[in-house]
């Protein structure tokens, strides 16, 4: 005795087959370039994700930046080793100024080796940031530059308070604009 399912089986694959061989088959390179074409969205979806994702970390890093250089003027402003307190806001601002310092810009210029920059649209003298950076502009970065140096100059002098708390000040002003 046969068994039902293979001949049901057959009866559906022979009555498909007709229609099988009469629709128009699809060139190989009509697939090909539907295949690629969904790949390069998913790619373009991914790179788009991944630039959301660096504004992200740098403004994490920002951040992480910002309340160590707070937390070491407040160190300077309770008493004790001002100095060194103020040496450390200074670097936690020139670290700031830079995007993450030391620590990041090798990561930065393999990004630009690899022809990438968050800002490739805005190049040139008149570039609103620098190639390589994501959230500060050229002028913030000046000025939190020029803020960290004269914090480091504090450091060196037996500042008044007000010295240190007009320098807090103007970071955390800097910082917040920069962090909007």
């Amino acid at each position: 005795m046969r068994k039902p399912v293979p001949l049901l089986l057959l009866g559906v694959i022979a009555a498909g087959l007709p229609a099988l061989l009469r629709s128009p088959p699809a060139t190989p390179a009509d697939s090909a370039v539907a295949g690629f074409a969904a790949v390069y969205r998913g790619l373009a979806d991914s790179i788009l994700a991944n630039k959301r994702t660096e504004k992200a970390v740098v403004v994490g890093i920002l951040q992480v930046e910002r309340d160590l250089a707070l937390a070491a003027f407040e160190r300077a402003r309770a008493g004790g080793a001002v100095g060194d307190a103020l040496r450390t806001a200074a670097q936690h601002i020139g670290d700031f100024a830079t995007e993450g310092g030391a620590v990041i810009e090798p990561i930065r210029n393999m990004l630009l080796q690899g022809g990438h920059h968050h800002h490739a649209q805005d190049s040139g003298p008149d570039a609103l940031y620098d190639r390589g950076y994501v959230v500060l502009t050229r002028k913030l970065k000046v000025r939190a530059l020029e803020l960290a140096k004269r914090t480091a100059q504090l450091a060196e002098a037996a500042p008044p308070a007000a010295d240190v708390a007009g320098a807090r000040d103007a970071f955390a002003e800097l910082a917040a604009a920069s962090l909007r």
